[in-house]
């Protein structure tokens, strides 16, 4: 069952490539690229006391890498991005008002939203149509604590397609296409914005150029000064 995993997984990486133009990859470790049979066995592991395997795949400058995970209990794939919430963002709705721009072209009513909070404060989630509402508490108003990141995810419900050896690449590849054209092509992590220099004092001297003086290696370079005049 692992390896049917990493194939199906395979497939979808080689259809997104030829796709988008750019190599699309499964993202392994340096330790399981060269002991690829500690990974089976770790995933092996896993399958067998969670019914469930998790893998990540890499897309070209893509905000995060798209989490893939079949549960094996629900009969359900996953596909997930995780965004770092802004740091100097210092009002809750604010945070409300960027993670629902990040997904303003997404359609699917049924796509949840996660918010991780600092320390021992349980995640909050929503439906995406409940994020856009005015009632939404993703991010509550009340809240003492601002959000330390954010992640978009979307199930899938397979049913008898798991046990479907044959279909089940298909579906998997259409799941994660669909996934990051709706979703994970609009995500962008965020980036302040550069600093400004302040409107300068018209009412006193502009600074000259000679009284600038960059230290370099403990030694004065004074910029714009006239060379010695030759005696």
């Amino acid at each position: 069952m692992v390896s049917a995993w990493y194939q199906a997984l395979r497939f979808a990486t080689l259809e997104m490539s030829a796709q988008l133009g750019r190599a699309v990859t499964v993202a392994v470790s340096r330790r399981d690229r060269t002991n690829p049979a500690e990974r089976m066995k770790q995933d092996c592991t896993d399958l067998a006391q969670n019914r469930r395997i998790t893998s990540e795949i890499d897309i070209p400058d893509a905000a995060s890498s798209v989490k893939v995970t079949c549960d094996f209990q629900r009969r359900a794939l996953e596909a997930s991005m995780w965004l770092k919430a802004p740091p100097d963002k210092k009002q809750v709705r604010a945070h409300r008002t960027w993670v629902r721009n990040q997904l303003a072209k997404s359609e699917d009513p049924h796509l949840r939203v996660v918010a991780y909070w600092p320390g021992r404060t349980p995640a909050s989630t929503e439906t995406l149509v409940e994020l856009r509402s005015e009632e939404s508490k993703l991010v509550p108003d009340d809240s003492m604590n601002m959000p330390t990141s954010f992640e978009v995810l979307r199930l899938l419900d397979l049913g008898d397609r798991l046990s479907q050896t044959t279909r089940f690449p298909d579906v998997c590849s259409e799941f994660v296409r669909t996934f990051y054209e709706d979703v994970g092509q609009h995500l962008r992590p965020y980036h302040p914005q550069a600093p400004k220099i302040p409107a300068s004092d018209t009412t006193g001297p502009a600074p000259s150029a000679e009284n600038v003086i960059v230290q370099i290696d403990g030694s004065d370079d004074r910029i714009g000064e006239p060379p010695p005049k030759a005696s």
